[in-house]
């Protein structure tokens, strides 16, 4: 339960709309110094489910909490395993990743799946796959609170892929920003899979990276790759992402003039995937709509990383420290 003062109370009755609506599961009481019936009967045509006034009786909130028990209220249990494909730099391949590990992902055992295309500076899974959305991000946080409903209207599909594409990122306002876990655990309510495509600016991403299971660092075998992949790295620890969660994917490893271990010295984690370089393979892809073929070594390498995913292993590791990071006003997350 939250409780919420009526003192501002026009910015308190917006405040219980929200939070009703965006958090169905929440129960919102308000509170204020007087009992006025006009004040009680507004609270709670905004949403309040309950008043509470002179004499600040708290076991009548204990009595309202044990009423409300056998209410039908939504599984708030998050059950869908989230992976993040967090590129080193532009360029790294990462969009490309996540997009057919998405496909492998998908293909075994017919997983219903969520790839979430968050990098609304490009957002290309739409585009290769020939999609044409009519909603994007900005409308999935517009309706945090109800999505468990909505999905199938908003997603793409494309055999057995729902397809969440970031959409126009003047629409995402700052305060759609803050919706942003309770869509989250809706997906997760939804779906077995998540996999999520995040941008090279991780500003406002942050809650991504902290529920993640996984978190996919994609680079290639170049120096200055390499370094901005330690970098990336080092900002991961500094959020509380635990190593343990952190694996290393070297892209055009054919490229690579350094081993697999030299690079694990110049990064700071061991490699757990590489995938060989086939350019031409990629752009014809590209060009068709489709994707890489399954039984060429590289369609081979995305198959791998799936199913080595979607093995059983240990609990993820805790964090650190606490993973909570203030979101920023979208103003400020840098645009290139």
């Amino acid at each position: 339960m939250i409780l919420i003062s009526l003192a501002d109370v026009d910015y308190a009755l917006g405040l219980i709309e929200e939070i009703s609506r965006t958090y169905p599961g929440i129960l919102v009481a308000a509170t204020h110094g007087v009992n006025q019936p006009e004040l009680i009967l507004s609270a709670v045509r905004a949403g309040a489910a309950e008043y509470l006034g002179p004499p600040y009786e708290a076991q009548h909130l204990e009595r309202v909490l044990e009423q409300r028990q056998d209410l039908h209220l939504p599984d708030l249990k998050a059950k869908g395993r989230l992976v993040a494909f967090l590129p080193a730099g532009g360029g790294s391949g990462a969009s490309t990743t996540a997009l057919h590990v998405a496909a492998a992902v998908s293909r075994q055992g017919g997983k219903k799946l969520l790839l979430v295309d968050w990098d609304f500076h490009c957002g290309a899974a739409a585009f290769r796959l020939r999609l044409k959305p009519e909603f994007g991000l900005a409308d999935a946080l517009e309706r945090a609170g109800a999505m468990d409903e909505f999905w199938g209207q908003l997603v793409c599909s494309w055999k057995g892929i729902d397809v969440l594409p970031p959409g126009s990122p003047e629409r995402l306002a700052n305060e759609d920003l803050g919706r942003l876990p309770a869509l989250l655990a809706s997906a997760r309510r939804s779906y077995e899979w998540i996999l999520c495509d995040l941008p090279p600016a991780v500003q406002g991403c942050e809650l991504m990276l902290n529920e993640a299971e996984t978190v996919c660092l994609v680079c290639t075998p170049d120096v200055v790759a390499l370094h901005l992949a330690r970098r990336r790295l080092e900002g991961l620890r500094r959020q509380g992402i635990p190593d343990g969660n952190l694996r290393l994917v070297v892209n055009r490893a054919g490229d690579a003039l350094f081993s697999p271990d030299e690079i694990r010295k110049l990064v700071g984690i061991p490699v757990a995937w590489s995938l060989p370089s086939d350019y031409r393979a990629v752009q014809s892809a590209a060009l068709e709509g489709r994707l890489v073929a399954e039984g060429c070594e590289l369609g081979r390498g995305y198959q791998r990383i799936a199913r080595e995913l979607a093995a059983p292993g240990e609990p993820a590791p805790k964090r650190l420290q606490s993973a909570w990071r203030p979101i920023p006003k979208f103003s400020e997350v840098p645009t290139s």
